[in-house]
Parts: structure tokens; C-alpha cells; sequence
């Protein structure tokens, strides 16, 4: 608000790509005009295929934990799997 601008974030999944589809719209608060569009597209990876590169590279004690919190469960609910691992 203090800019000005008001920015909106979309996510949808690309099942097929295996990709995480980001598109953020910058506009003006005041005539609605968009300033900024753009996409960006990340490469989803899934725990099962990181075990997989990393067994491969010679890592061990592969842990995935869900996002920054550290919390070492089954149930991965972040959109973000943060892996620890040494070789």
C-alpha cells in the first residue's frame, strides 16, 4: 500500500511437467494498471526421486523435512521439502 501497487500470486500445478507454475501480477491500486506480469516455473522433485540422486552421488541418512521447520514426518504438507543428507 505504501508503494502503491498490490501484487497477486497464482500457483497451479503442471502435473504432466512436473512443474509448479508462478505467476505474479504487479498493478496500480488506483487505475488498476498492471506495472509488472511475469511466470516463472519450478521443477518439482518428490522425496522418493531425491533419495534416488542422492543414493546414486553416495549420499547417506538421506532425511527430508517439510519446509523450514525441520519437522521429520511422513505426511510432507509444505510446498517446500528441505533434505539433509552427508556422504
Amino acid at each position: 500500500n505504501s508503494f502503491g501497487l498490490i501484487c497477486n500470486i497464482e500457483h497451479r500445478i503442471l502435473a504432466k511437467k512436473q512443474v509448479l507454475e508462478e505467476t505474479r501480477i504487479i498493478s496500480d491500486l488506483k487505475t488498476k494498471f498492471v506495472v509488472q506480469k511475469d511466470k516463472t516455473q519450478f521443477r518439482l522433485f518428490f522425496p522418493q526421486e531425491l533419495n534416488f540422486y542422492l543414493e546414486n552421488a553416495g549420499f547417506r541418512n538421506i532425511n527430508h523435512f517439510d519446509g523450514f521447520n525441520f519437522r521429520n514426518n511422513d505426511e510432507l504438507k509444505s510446498f517446500r521439502i528441505v533434505t539433509v543428507s552427508y556422504k
